[in-house]
């Protein structure tokens, strides 16, 4: 087992992991919490916002996708996490794609995305 906490040793509530391979796994929950497993160590980045991280999912290392409260829409590009317009408010519960270039967001009150790159 591998305990996740952040920098004030607090361990945060996780909804939600993703992995491209044994050295990128991430993981996702409350207060904006994302953390990232490189293959030895957790690293969390709680970004301080009041929404709720609800789920993740990428098609590589370079291209990862995570959704949640008041239509919160991140995409990693391998570098930095980058908030994207989602257009709604509603809650994102969920996100999963065919690939990298055809992503589907699904949340409450029948909120559902496609993002095409």
């Amino acid at each position: 087992m591998y305990p996740v906490a952040n920098e004030a040793g607090a361990t945060p509530t996780l909804r939600a992991v993703w992995g491209a391979d044994a050295a990128n796994v991430w993981a996702v929950g409350l207060n904006g919490t994302i953390a990232r497993y490189d293959g030895k160590t957790w690293n969390v980045v709680t970004t301080g916002e009041l929404y709720s991280l609800n789920d993740l999912w990428g098609s590589a290392a370079t291209d990862v996708y995570a959704v949640g409260s008041s239509g919160k829409v991140l995409h990693f590009d391998g570098s930095v996490w980058e908030e994207q317009t989602s257009g709604v408010k509603e809650t994102l519960n969920t996100v999963w794609g065919a690939d990298g270039k055809n992503v589907w967001i699904a949340g409450e009150g029948g909120a559902l995305l496609k993002r095409s790159q």
